[in-house]
């Protein structure tokens, strides 16, 4: 409370800038919860559990801010966040998606007067991902364990694992 109303020394050089101390607008967690709440209804607990997930990454990544504190640089930072765990491009996409979705709808749901930062974001496409079959030992040994335990299920696996 003594920051808002104090000018501090290197105030620049703080964790969390000036600006998000003075910003009025919903952090990304209450955007979340008006997301949830409207456009959450009729939806299963799939859609809650997925949007939970993705917000909680850019929470861990980027903190929980106010919408307008965030900026272009935050989402490249996020994405290169998220490519560096290793996860799919789908999955990124996946993700970015919810994000901007919770963002876009809290932006014009209360009438807010700033741009969506994830909008715009380049994110890669997986194009001629290489996927290579199952090794003839694997197959063998997982057609081995069907007929070991003999039921309709095994039976159908071990089917399919000869078509190829």
């Amino acid at each position: 409370m003594r920051l808002q109303r104090v000018e501090v020394p290197a105030a620049h050089l703080l964790i969390v800038p000036r600006k998000q101390l003075d910003s009025q607008l919903p952090t990304i967690d209450e955007a979340l919860e008006i997301y949830l709440a409207i456009k959450g209804q009729g939806k299963g607990k799939l859609f809650f559990s997925h949007a939970k997930r993705n917000i909680s990454y850019l929470v861990s990544c980027l903190g929980s801010r106010p919408l307008d504190c965030y900026s272009t640089a935050d989402a490249a930072k996020f994405r290169q966040w998220l490519i560096d765990k290793e996860l799919s491009n789908t999955s990124l996409q996946r993700i970015f998606g919810v994000v901007k979705a919770v963002v876009n709808f809290s932006i014009k749901e209360q009438g807010l007067e700033c741009k969506n930062p994830f909008d715009g974001v380049y994110l890669p496409s997986e194009v001629n991902k290489k996927r290579f079959p199952i090794k003839n030992e694997k197959l063998k040994q997982l057609q081995k364990e069907c007929v070991h335990l003999d039921d309709d299920i095994r039976w159908l696996v071990a089917l399919i694992s000869d078509t190829g």
